[in-house]
């Protein structure tokens, strides 16, 4: 509950991303399809009673773009309507996907009712999103305010350490 709004928060990851963990940290992982699961829960979340569910859902991601599967942005503007913005389906409506990882720096539109924000790569830069709610209904009343915050500059470069990471 934040400022009298109910907000799910629900994490998502891809299986690609185990890959690059030290294998001993992960041994005991199982990573389930990102957008079966993802639908699970919107059906959990939706089984709730009415005053319980959330007023908003945001998925913090970093699945958005994997390669060589179908984009979860493509996959979430399919899933809650028949044509953009009618929000048809609302149990499986998301309202906002945080995503990490996809080395983009943007906000955008992923239909007429959900969004996406990309605060680019590397920790980088620090995003921050402004949203306004409707304090009756608890929904966005417009499109959210992003602003990326650069944390690597000519004067803070990137740690040699995760360059030598990410290197490969």
């Amino acid at each position: 509950l934040v400022r009298g709004v109910r907000v799910a928060l629900i994490g998502l990851i891809a299986d690609g991303a185990l890959h690059s963990a030290a294998a001993e940290n992960v041994t005991d992982f199982k990573v389930d399809d990102p957008i079966e699961r993802l639908k699970a829960t919107l059906d959990e979340l939706h089984a709730l009673p009415e005053g319980q569910r959330p007023h908003l859902v945001f998925v913090l991601s970093h699945v958005a773009f994997e390669r060589g599967k179908p984009p979860l942005l493509q996959t979430l503007a399919a899933m809650d309507d028949e044509m953009p913005a009618d929000d048809k389906v609302r149990k499986y409506n998301v309202d906002l996907v945080i995503d990490a990882h996809s080395h983009v720096d943007h906000t955008v539109p992923v239909d007429g009712n959900t969004w996406l924000v990309q605060a680019d790569h590397y920790g980088v830069k620090l995003g921050e999103v402004v949203l306004e709610v409707d304090k009756k209904t608890g929904k966005l009343t417009a499109p959210p305010k992003h602003r990326r915050i650069p944390l690597v500059t000519r004067d803070v470069p990137l740690a040699a350490a995760m360059l030598k990471d990410h290197a490969a």
